[in-house]
């Protein structure tokens, strides 16, 4: 797969850095609150959804771009579904 890093790759990655670091501060002190079992989940649908729309905003050939985007979609759904169900 060919990738041309630009700024939105950038941003998104360091996205990822940065929920994938608190989701882990929070797993640290689970035990403190009720509310970090749902934080930590949060966290990690952010880290994952910006990882896969770091990949799609990287990739140069339009089916690439599709491929990244399907797990995006998939990642938001779910998380909608584990949210409202």
């Amino acid at each position: 797969m060919l990738f041309q890093y630009n700024l939105y790759f950038v941003i998104l990655s360091v996205t990822v850095i940065i929920s994938a670091t608190v989701a882990f501060a929070a797993w640290q002190r689970r035990s403190i609150s009720l509310a970090s079992k749902p934080f930590i989940l949060m966290m990690l649908t952010i880290a994952g959804y910006a990882t896969v729309a770091a990949m799609e905003a990287a990739a140069i050939i339009l089916r690439e771009k599709m491929f990244w985007s399907k797990p995006g979609c998939s990642i938001l759904i779910k998380a909608s579904k584990h949210r409202y169900s």
